[in-house]
């Protein structure tokens, strides 16, 4: 059955210090993927901050979807923010 252990908080919480000390303390070799790492690789081709968390919400999907067919784990640090983006 796969794991995702989702992580949210606004900013300055302790979400990828914690999701980092839980990796460690699983003793296994659970990745641990942080949504600000996937914002920050875009922000010098994509100036648009709506634009930047589409693509993040888009890769997070596909990536979560694939998750689940593998029946992986996986820690996702996922802050909290507003979609400004049209539905």
């Amino acid at each position: 059955m796969p794991k995702i252990l989702l992580l949210r908080g606004t900013c300055g919480t302790g979400k990828s210090t914690l999701a980092n000390e839980l990796a460690m303390r699983l003793h296994v070799p659970v990745p641990v993927l942080h949504k600000d790492d996937i914002y920050d690789s875009v922000v010098e081709l994509v100036p648009e901050h709506h634009s930047r968390n589409r693509i993040c919400f888009d890769f997070l999907c596909r990536f979560l979807t694939n998750v689940i067919a593998a029946n992986a784990t996986v820690i996702l640090d996922y802050g909290l923010n507003k979609p400004t983006y049209p539905n």
